[in-house]
């Protein structure tokens, strides 16, 4: 009936997801707390926003998985899935946190992740908190209790 409508109707709603992405995002380092860091990191991971999880990592875990990857070069290293949802494909990704505790600069988070095949598993992060802005300083997940310890294994 009306065909400009379509284009103009189909360009709001990407601007609309464009600004609640920038919203997700742009919260500074001091307003965002421990659930927010968690929901926001799982919010874009869900969405495939972001191409290289290793930037919501510690310095010193992000140093062991950048030497995973550079001791395979043209391979795959140990890390040859995503830890932050323990899957090769966070396609239909939903999530909970399901408990979070924190102690000083420190926080623990259990996440719940549900995806379109009924899969659900179980990830708990540790958060460090450090220049005022949180990151995953180790992983826990059904294959290993330590991502820290499994990239450091022989």
């Amino acid at each position: 009936m009306f065909p400009s409508i379509r284009p103009a109707i189909l360009s709001a709603k990407v601007l609309v997801i464009a600004l609640v992405s920038v919203i997700v995002v742009a919260q500074t380092p001091r307003q965002q707390n421990a659930r927010s860091f968690v929901e926001n990191l799982y919010i874009l991971e869900s969405r495939r926003q972001f191409a290289d999880f290793s930037v919501f990592l510690t310095p010193s875990l992000a140093a062991l998985v950048e030497k995973d990857r550079k001791a395979a070069p043209g391979e795959i290293g140990k890390l040859d899935f995503d830890p932050i949802c323990d899957c090769q494909d966070s396609d239909g990704l939903r999530f909970q946190v399901t408990h979070l505790t924190r102690s000083g600069s420190r926080a623990v988070a259990s996440v719940s992740l549900h995806f379109n095949d009924k899969t659900v598993r179980n990830v708990r992060l540790s958060l460090l908190r450090e220049s005022d802005r949180w990151s995953i300083d180790d992983i826990q997940t059904r294959d290993f209790n330590s991502l820290r310890e499994f990239l450091t294994r022989p």
